[in-house]
């Protein structure tokens, strides 16, 4: 009897040690999978809300001005694309800067000024008012990549006989605030925009 006795109660036993080692190790299992997944999800919420990808996207551009002290050099030669030309230096009158200007463009004087360019694709070098920069309708995706681009103005309304843009960059020098301003019509893009960007790189400080 004794005999039979323990035999039971070492398959009870038994029996009892197998199931709480079941129980035991399932919830742990769960447990480690579910903190696993809000760890994941936790790592891919941070990677969308990144603060700094902002910041990064923005010190990617580029500066389009030198604004190098102009050296006395008074020719050089521009290149764009497939192009080239000599280039002669001009002093912007009543501005603290001088353009070298390719053999491509000519200089249309104003009583207040000068522009630079061809027919009507030009150049033009401003003192900052904030109506410059307040009504752009466009962006330009070429020129977004400059730290000195504002924006473009595209007018291609009903009595305009050609489409034209308007693309605006912003400089400081000597603690004042100038504009740059691109016109041509959407026909001369190509030809026009690489020239311009060419002539704008080699932009010279000039000391009164």
């Amino acid at each position: 009897m004794k005999k039979e006795f323990l035999i039971f109660a070492l398959i009870t036993v038994c029996l009892l040690s197998a199931c709480q080692k079941d129980n035991g190790a399932l919830p742990t299992v769960n447990q480690t999978q579910g903190e696993q997944t809000e760890g994941q999800t936790n790592q891919e919420q941070g990677k969308d809300d990144d603060p700094n990808q902002e910041t990064n996207n923005q010190t990617d551009k580029t500066r389009l001005f030198d604004l190098k002290e102009f050296d006395g050099t008074k020719e050089i030669t521009l290149h764009w694309g497939d192009q080239q030309s000599t280039a002669q230096f001009i002093k912007a009158p009543y501005l603290p800067f001088g353009l070298y200007i390719p053999d491509k463009m000519e200089t249309i004087k104003f009583s207040d000024g000068e522009e630079w360019g061809y027919d009507n694709n030009r150049i033009s070098l401003l003192e900052y008012y904030d109506t410059y920069t307040s009504d752009l309708n466009s962006q330009n995706p070429e020129l977004q990549k400059y730290e000195e681009y504002a924006g473009s103005t595209k007018w291609d309304g009903p009595d305009q006989v050609k489409v034209k843009f308007e693309d605006y960059f912003v400089l400081e020098q000597g603690g004042q605030k100038y504009v740059v301003r691109l016109s041509y019509s959407e026909d001369e893009t190509k030809t026009a925009l690489p020239m311009f960007l060419e002539v704008l790189k080699n932009l010279k400080s000039v000391s009164e």
